[in-house]
């Protein structure tokens, strides 16, 4: 990615949200307060708690929505992640 966040920013990569299962059947959408694991992407230079590439896990709804290079993104202060998967 091409893209550099600046101070504690963190860059990550939301979940493709599945709306069918396998048999067919329509998944419900999902509330924004969902806490969900995500991948990030990218680091600003001031976050040191966790790296490119790591699992966290976020909060949908606090989340500064991102269109670079036609891809959705999600940016967020390294305070806002919650955990790191393991």
């Amino acid at each position: 990615m091409n893209l550099q966040p600046l101070a504690d920013r963190v860059i990550v990569k939301p979940p493709v949200a599945q709306t069918h299962t396998e048999s067919g059947l329509i998944v419900q959408q999902v509330d924004r307060d969902d806490l969900q694991f995500v991948e990030v992407v990218a680091v600003g230079p001031d976050v040191s708690e966790f790296g490119v590439g790591d699992q966290v896990l976020v909060m949908e709804s606090q989340s500064i929505d991102l269109i670079y290079e036609n891809s959705k993104y999600w940016s967020y202060h390294d305070n806002q992640i919650i955990a790191v998967k393991e």
